[in-house]
């Protein structure tokens, strides 16, 4: 889905339909046929559109939330997410909640994301240091 992004507002690029307008560089409303575009073109949709996030905005965890599988399947998409907001790893595929560097950014952005990743993770020495967290804090014992 390709977007034309112009002061007064935003169109597809496929349907020509308006999706909203721009606040800061973020769009506020996605267009109604990015259901209908194929996964890939909905990825790059929403690579855009984390790009264009501010960092600490609740708004990448709302995209992410309504994002097509697709989209919360793509490393890219949801590393822009989690560096913008950490807590949006809740809404990552769960593989994500189990890779090293995805837990990290979000842990790093904001430790309360270390509840939504994996059990191995919330074990491992790097993402607990992130976190601000020791050992004993964990919930969950470490076994190395």
């Amino acid at each position: 889905l390709l977007l034309i992004v112009g002061s007064a507002g935003c169109l597809c690029a496929v349907c020509c339909c308006s999706i909203g307008y721009c606040l800061p560089g973020l769009l506020v409303r996605l267009c109604c046929c990015i259901g209908c575009c194929p996964p890939d073109l909905q990825v790059r949709c929403y690579r855009m559109l984390f790009r264009r996030i501010p960092r600490n905005s609740v708004r990448a965890y709302y995209l992410l939330q309504k994002a097509p599988h697709a989209v919360r399947g793509d490393k890219v998409c949801v590393l822009a997410a989690v560096t913008c907001y950490g807590c949006s790893l809740k809404c990552a595929a769960d593989s994500f909640k189990e890779d090293k560097e995805v837990v990290l950014a979000a842990v790093i952005q904001n430790s309360n994301a270390f509840i939504h990743a994996s059990d191995v993770l919330k074990n491992d020495r790097d993402v607990l240091f992130a976190a601000g967290k020791s050992l004993s804090d964990n919930t969950v014992r470490e076994t190395l």
